[in-house]
């Protein structure tokens, strides 16, 4: 049971990972009982009532030729996403399963999603541990953002780890995401996950967030400029890059643009300046 369910030495398949452990556990086997009240944490209750079939089955055999005669499904990627897009989580399961099985980084990290937050399965955050890994070693980007907030809360079954949240922040911040990229340089400006504050660090990170187009990165490096904080006080730059921001909406940023004490002239400046950083893709933009 328990190599059905880790997959070692044969195709990892929880169903039979539970007829298994099942027919330990009525034996009275304490291990057994133990690992079926987690494994039935990790399948529908679809799988278990046929795990349970089979289980009566292979017992009527006197555990002899105990098998699961089912097709492997291939599995379907963008039917599983539009399955979750409609909260359909039942047949989303169906595609992620078999894909992630598989190796697919993006079908583990749904797959680990649904068991994170229970949707369509019984909320299990130390089996979404497990896939979010498997896809975040893959480079999956969601997934690794998803192992920092996890880790850096801890949950039932997945202890608080400040240096594992720290780890994939920034390894998820370094695959050149602009979500991942801010949401490292906040660490730094809040000093949280274990790390001292520090206004550099936490502008150089903001500023390649702002660099790729995200608003709330462009507000945030308005405000490093604005008031001196881990680069030269700049009201021009800051006004450039708040006002950048206040385009796409962010009332913060309009506020605190529209706040500054800055000239008239300046103002002026700041406005092509911004121009001529929306021309460039914000990229290289400055004085």
């Amino acid at each position: 049971g328990k190599m059905y369910r880790n997959g070692k030495g044969v195709p990892q398949d929880n169903v039979l990972a539970y007829v298994w452990i099942s027919l330990a556990a009525a034996q009275g086997n304490k291990s057994a009982i133990k690992s079926l009240n987690e494994v039935t944490k990790e399948i529908t209750p679809t799988e278990i009532e046929e795990a349970k079939r089979l289980a009566s089955e292979c017992k009527a055999r006197k555990y002899k030729n105990c098998r699961r005669e089912v097709a492997e499904r291939q599995g379907n990627l963008d039917k599983g996403k539009e399955a979750f897009n409609r909260s359909d989580y039942g047949n989303a399961l169906r595609e992620f399963k078999p894909l992630a099985k598989q190796g697919n980084a993006e079908a583990q990290y749904f797959l680990a999603l649904h068991l994170h937050v229970g949707s369509g399965v019984p909320q299990n955050s130390r089996a979404a541990l497990k896939w979010y890994l498997k896809s975040a070693e893959q480079g999956f980007v969601s997934a690794q953002t998803q192992l920092a907030s996890l880790y850096a809360r801890g949950e039932e079954g997945v202890p608080k780890d400040l240096a594992q949240a720290l780890k994939w922040q920034r390894t998820a911040a370094e695959t050149g995401d602009a979500e991942a990229q801010f949401g490292y340089g906040v660490t730094y400006l809040m000093g949280s996950r274990g790390v001292e504050k520090d206004f550099v660090k936490a502008a150089k990170w903001v500023r390649m967030a702002a660099e790729q187009g995200l608003p709330r990165a462009q507000e945030y490096l308005g405000n490093f400029h604005a008031d001196g904080r881990g680069v030269p006080a700049d009201s021009v730059l800051g006004y450039m890059w708040l006002h950048l921001a206040a385009e796409t909406g962010r009332s913060g940023a309009k506020y605190k643009r529209d706040t500054l004490d800055i000239t008239s002239a300046d103002i002026q400046e700041a406005k092509h300046l911004a121009d001529e950083c929306k021309a460039r893709n914000y990229k290289n933009c400055g004085r």
